[in-house]
């Protein structure tokens, strides 16, 4: 007969037992050797048989008075009317029956308030309501209890209840002592099951703990699979892991001097309280974010403070078990007085503890603790599987830390090895950027030096020939007119060339003298659009002016402002593309505390390279493959800009970005001028 099919025998014996006595409700409380009373069957009218944990009800009668004194000495006690309590004469102990005493009565029947939720099992379709909600239990009419016995202990007491009063015949307590022998053979079927199950139980976890310490688990996922396991299997309400911290780190000694040195954490707790399970819609990302709040949070206390753990740290060998046994049992601490336990322990809630060291060659780590409300002798092999569990705990700590210890060493040497090739990376990436700086100095001196020697000697060339044509006799004067204007334009050129560099040098030593007059840069743009026209129409190219509506007023440097923009204009013309707009915008920004004067200007054509803005400004700085295309210049046009800009207390700035759809850029030079400048400065 297996658990299941014995829990329906027991209800039906149960119906039939309550419908021939014509009772209001019936009960079977079972028990356990070490538990006591643990789970009860209640029958009533219109009510299927319910397998439940909750014992209140019965507990409510079975702890009066006039029932609890009586049962201890008998085994079957009948009242027949409560509200004058005549009580019939309490049946004598068979004779095979072990001698029993009020103090084993107290084991069995719980001294502390049983929790009302409970999980309850109903053995037909629906679930029934709860017992106590038709009849009171606590004030029956007429009651007959009768004591449950196999193999010579009491397994479980087996109550019929009326609401009113009844004189209980002889036939009625013979019937009651047929169907306990019956009753006890149900139990014992169904307490037989249950301790299979939990060897199984407890079987599978000791496999499901080598498992885990084996594959290296992180010790919180292992304690909290040690604590579901070990509730489960022993049918407990509370578990938990605290590991023992000392400030000693050889752990040497257990004398009282050591102790002050000791601090204990609870690293593991089931179930997790309510107020500190994270709430289900939490985001992975705000559970981590409070990870160190829950660390913080953990409850701690110093060894000083309990007298259990003390226990623990003067006997590693030895397990504490609450309520101490009447007699010693080997590998439990004997526990001669009461004994002082820390906060986290709430003795008075869940009296009943199970306490095992979690050792390693006779230091201990720290403890595994498992608790209940009800009264409970924990039995040898209990307390056995929860050694075998603290030693899969133990090694599981000893592993993570040896772990932990080996990777704190490895983890050093990959950091100073880290650190040895940062170095010579560094070392190397210094020498290659020494080396490729050198290398980008040198061709920038190659295209300096060929694109100088062209500027300087192909007017010099140019003027050469004239000179040699000039000398001949026989010219026209159409002819001498145009070599003569050669002659004119290449010195030009080269007088340009040095009033260039002679220029940038005033500027770069600051030696440059400038002449502010109040201007409208209305007037200043639309004077450059008309003098450019023509050199612009020869590439097909037009420029456009956008200027304010009212005047645009700037207190600046009149030749260094015609400059700049002659500087960006030659620059647009030479790398615009032919038939393209150009775009010169000028605006008033209020924004910073003092106005700035804003003009742009904006071209399509060949573009600047996003590495080569930061040094485009810079002396003799050409734009990529302007030597190769023979683009006029030697790179001092935007370094011009940039000195004059800084010279009129402005600054500017260049963007470029290519196209879509076109093999074109679109260049942007932004020039920023103070409305009324500071000349104090």
């Amino acid at each position: 007969m297996d658990s299941a099919s014995s829990e329906v025998a027991l209800g039906q014996l149960l119906t039939v037992l309550a419908q021939r006595l014509g009772a209001s409700a019936c009960a079977v409380g079972i028990l356990s050797r070490s538990q006591g009373l643990t789970q009860a069957f209640y029958w009533q009218p219109g009510q299927p048989p319910t397998l439940s944990r909750s014992l209140r009800p019965l507990l409510d009668l079975l702890e009066l008075p006039a029932v609890r004194s009586p049962l201890a000495r008998t085994e079957l006690l009948s009242i027949s009317n409560f509200s004058t309590l005549k009580q019939a004469s309490a049946l004598p102990l068979p004779p095979d029956a072990e001698d029993e005493s009020g103090d084993l009565l107290y084991q069995w029947l719980p001294q502390v308030p049983t929790p009302v939720q409970e999980s309850t099992r109903d053995l037909s379709a629906p679930i029934a309501a709860d017992p106590d909600r038709l009849v009171n239990w606590s004030n029956p009419g007429s009651i007959l209890v009768s004591k449950i016995r196999f193999q010579g202990w009491t397994n479980g007491v087996l109550v019929v209840l009326k609401s009113q009063p009844y004189v209980w015949t002889e036939l009625d307590m013979q019937l009651l002592r047929t169907v306990s022998s019956q009753v006890s053979v149900a139990i014992s079927q169904i307490q037989l099951q249950q301790q299979v199950q939990q060897q199984l139980q407890a079987q599978t976890l000791i496999e499901r703990l080598t498992s885990a310490v084996r594959n290296a688990w992180a010790t919180e996922r292992i304690f909290q699979l040690a604590l579901e396991g070990a509730i489960a299997t022993l049918q407990v309400e509370r578990g938990l892991v605290a590991l023992y911290k000392y400030k000693d780190p050889l752990h040497r000694g257990r004398t009282n001097s050591h102790r002050s040195g000791v601090r204990i954490t609870v690293e593991s707790l089931f179930p997790v309280p309510s107020s500190t399970a994270p709430a289900p819609s939490a985001s992975v990302a705000s559970s981590r974010a409070s990870a160190e709040e829950e660390v913080a949070s953990k409850p701690s206390f110093q060894l000083s403070d309990c007298g259990l753990c003390q226990q623990v740290f003067a006997h590693p060998d030895l397990a504490i078990a609450l309520p101490s046994y009447s007699e010693s049992q080997c590998g439990v601490a004997d526990l001669a007085e009461p004994i002082q336990a820390a906060e986290v322990f709430d003795l008075a809630t869940l009296p009943s503890v199970l306490l095992v060291p979690l050792e390693n060659q006779g230091t201990v780590l720290g403890i595994l603790v498992v608790q209940q409300r009800q009264p409970r002798y924990w039995l040898p092999e209990e307390v056995a599987f929860l050694r075998m569990v603290a030693a899969q705990l133990s090694t599981a700590i000893i592993q993570t830390r040896t772990l932990r210890q080996v990777n704190s060493l490895v983890d050093e040497r990959t950091a100073q090895l880290q650190r040895s090739l940062d170095v010579q990376a560094k070392l190397y990436e210094k020498t290659r950027q020494q080396v490729e700086q050198l290398r980008r100095l040198n061709q920038v001196m190659e295209e300096f030096l060929s694109t100088v020697s062209h500027e300087l000697l192909t007017p010099l060339t140019s003027m050469k020939v004239a000179i040699r044509m000039l000398r001949e006799a026989n010219l026209a004067p159409e002819q001498r007119d145009r070599y003569l204007e050669i002659l004119e334009a290449q010195c030009a050129q080269e007088t340009r060339l040095i009033n260039d560099l002679l220029t940038l040098q005033k500027l770069e030593s600051q030696s440059a003298m400038a002449q502010f007059q109040q201007l409208d840069l209305q007037y200043v743009l639309r004077d450059l659009q008309e003098a450019w026209a023509d050199s612009l129409a020869e590439q097909q190219m037009t420029l456009e002016a956008e200027v304010p509506g009212r005047p645009l007023m700037i207190r600046t440097d009149p030749d260094s402002l015609h400059r700049i923009l002659t500087e960006l204009l030659t620059n647009a013309k030479k790398y615009g593309e032919a038939g393209s707009k150009i775009l010169l915008k000028a605006s008033l920004d209020v924004a910073e505390s003092v106005p700035q004067v804003v003009v742009s200007l904006t071209n399509m054509g060949a573009g600047i390279a996003p590495e080569e803005i930061p040094v485009i400004f810079e002396k003799f700085r050409r734009g990529q493959g302007a030597t190769q295309k023979a683009i006029p210049g030697i790179g001092l046009g935007l370094a011009l800009v940039k000195g004059l800009a800084a010279h009129l207390s402005g600054a500017i700035a260049v963007t470029s970005q290519p196209l879509s759809g076109a093999d074109l850029w679109k260049t942007c030079f932004t020039l920023t001028l103070p409305q009324s400048p500071d000349l104090s400065r």
